[in-house]
């Protein structure tokens, strides 16, 4: 079931298949920032925003083995935030929640060493979602659709310790559109 490659005796056998699964409940820090070509004395045409949520993020990557260095896969991820009250404007709670869809291909590297690190390439498309519990509110901030094609990065490594293992990725979106 494993393509046996050791690096000595420290290294464990290869995996054929690589499975990364997330879930995580808390809580986040939601923010950004909103800037338009409105008249400069308008608070409106430019602002930040930003407030504390609930977070549920759950995920998955199945990659395969191929050839004697590489990891072939596809993946999915979800991130959900609701904020309430949410942000505060002239004596208005304004909640929200925010929906994050991010679909990608997986191609890896094996360095085969003893924390069975790989570091990855990430290609996909991302949809993200806010939306306004009240679209009457008095900050007049509207509810919105970012999506576009995004690049990523990560490094897995499965053996941090014998029961430990750690993850590190960004991703970038760009050209992005919002509606």
């Amino acid at each position: 079931d494993t393509v046996s490659e050791l690096e000595g005796d420290a290294a464990a056998p290869r995996r054929a298949r690589v499975i990364l699964t997330k879930g995580r409940l808390g809580f986040a820090s939601v923010g950004g920032s909103f800037n338009s070509n409105g008249p400069a004395n308008n608070a409106l045409a430019r602002y930040n925003l930003g407030s504390t949520a609930i977070s549920l993020n759950l995920g998955v990557d199945v990659a395969y083995a191929y050839k004697r260095d590489y990891y072939l896969g596809a993946g999915i991820e979800y991130l959900g935030c609701i904020a309430t009250p949410g942000i505060r404007y002239m004596n208005d709670d304004i909640g929200f929640k925010t929906h994050d869809v991010d679909l990608r291909v997986l191609g890896g590297y094996d360095l085969h060493d003893r924390r069975g690190t790989v570091v990855w390439g990430r290609l996909g498309y991302h949809v993200g979602i806010l939306s306004m519990s009240n679209l009457m509110n008095a900050a007049s901030i509207p509810s919105e659709t970012f999506r576009g094609p995004s690049l990523g990065a990560a490094v897995t490594m499965a053996r941090v310790t014998p029961s430990i293992g750690a993850t590190a990725a960004v991703d970038l979106v760009y050209p992005g559109t919002r509606s």
